[in-house]
């Protein structure tokens, strides 16, 4: 909420430490065969479970069980994105979301902790249940341009966002719709227009189409890793040119260095 970008490096501390420990193994250099049992078990504190590693080895898939983001912000939120963007579309013609006197937004347990009314960041914006309900009311969509700094000084979505009220959604429902949401808005003449999403796009329950993620892989990457789309069109294809190139290769023909 307060702005640490640094928060959000993890993942790319993660893939460079996986990427240089496959080159590492490529050279020769290997850990010890007690060094996850020293780390995990006896410096962490954690239960020790060697055999938990070989469960449904070659089966079951990690990559399986992840989500993909459409929208740029907390994925707690994505339910109530999608559930005011999907009653826009259904709105009568003389109906403007901003005009409502109040905005309900009950959603699940997690989403309720992003109460800030107040953002001062634009990564702050992006876990504020009110800011992002108000910019997806008045904008009609949730992206890098709804959403970017000039969203923090908009005197509409700092009016509205002050009118949301959060609830808990009830019941609570098991997975995959255990993170829904239910937001209606309410006018002063008594109309109420509610909608509501038990499962956001991009979970594993409902994947995002290839498609889909091309184009958000191509929006972001493409003032700065101009090959980018090309290179992940033939990863996913299973090119074997692309799959037997060294890495050092890849990363050229993504930088648009070769």
């Amino acid at each position: 909420m307060r702005g640490s970008f640094a928060r959000n490096m993890w993942t790319a501390a993660g893939s460079w430490a996986g990427l240089k420990a496959a080159d590492w193994a490529l050279c020769g250099i290997s850990g010890l065969p007690e060094s996850p049992r020293n780390v995990f078990h006896e410096v962490l504190g954690c239960e020790c479970r060697p055999e938990r590693l070989v469960d449904d080895l070659g089966e079951d898939w990690l990559i399986e069980h992840n989500f993909q983001k459409i929208y740029p912000c907390c994925q707690y939120s994505h339910s109530t994105v999608e559930a005011i963007t999907g009653l826009i579309a259904d709105l009568p013609r003389d109906v403007e979301l901003k005009n409502c006197q109040e905005v309900i937004v009950e959603i699940h347990e997690k989403g309720q902790l992003l109460d800030e009314r107040h953002p001062t960041t634009t990564l702050g914006a992006r876990f504020s249940i009110p800011h992002i309900a108000a910019v997806a009311a008045i904008r009609g969509r949730v992206d890098l341009d709804t959403l970017s700094s000039d969203s923090l000084v908009d005197p509409e979505v700092a009016e509205l966002r002050q009118r949301v009220t959060i609830r808990a959604y009830r019941p609570q429902l098991p997975p995959p719709n255990d993170r829904p949401a239910r937001v209606g808005f309410v006018f002063s003449d008594g109309r109420k227009f509610e909608a509501e999403c038990l499962c956001a796009q991009g979970s594993p329950s409902t994947p995002l189409g290839l498609e889909t993620i091309s184009r958000k892989v191509e929006g972001i990457c493409r003032d700065v890793y101009p090959g980018m789309s090309e290179v992940m069109d033939e990863l996913v294809g299973l090119d074997d040119g692309t799959l037997d190139s060294p890495w050092e290769n890849v990363v050229s023909r993504i930088t648009g260095e070769s």
